[in-house]
């Protein structure tokens, strides 16, 4: 049974595959290209860690075609809601959505994260995610549980959570005075 790569022609996936992300268990790829290894049957891909906490560089390695089985290989997980504790130890709440386009797979490029307005607390300062560190959140999100994020809330120890991809909880800091 043919592959992905055999099925759509090397050049089909180089163009409109270029960047996609997809993962498997431990690491979260980046397309980037066919043609490495003996007899072009490899495919060039970028890789991190799916469990990396702290900034990585991405790895150069190369996958087998079989590797591709199907347009499936390159499947997400639901957008939405995702979490990201910064070096601080504070969590921030983020809303991930894509863009559509003539490309296949989930693409950086197409990705958006916006960042919630809820849980900004008064003195901190949120800095810039690298890409290592938010990537591996969409394919493999981390949720809070409403008790324990109730609990961190009332405590004063966060102030914000995401349950799942559906639904985010968070103490806004803007007062309402009059």
């Amino acid at each position: 049974m043919p592959n992905l790569i055999e099925e759509l022609g090397a050049d089909y996936c180089d163009q409109f595959y270029a960047n996609a992300l997809f993962a498997d268990n431990k690491y979260l790829y980046s397309y980037k290209g066919s043609g490495a290894g003996e007899e072009g049957r490899k495919i060039r891909v970028a890789r991190i860690p799916l469990d990396t906490t702290k900034p990585a560089p991405w790895g150069n390695t190369a996958l087998d075609q079989s590797f591709f089985e199907s347009m499936g290989t390159f499947a997400w997980p639901k957008l939405g809601y995702r979490q990201l504790i910064d070096e601080q130890g504070l969590r921030h709440v983020f809303y991930v959505s894509s863009q559509r386009s003539v490309y296949r797979g989930l693409r950086d490029e197409h990705i958006t994260e916006d960042r919630l307005p809820i849980g900004t607390l008064v003195g901190t300062q949120m800095r810039g995610f690298h890409n290592s560190i938010y990537l591996p959140q969409i394919f493999k999100p981390k949720f809070t549980t409403y008790n324990d994020g109730l609990a961190e809330l009332i405590a004063g120890e966060q102030s914000c959570f995401a349950l799942s991809e559906d639904l985010a909880v968070g103490v806004s800091c803007t007062s309402a005075r009059k």
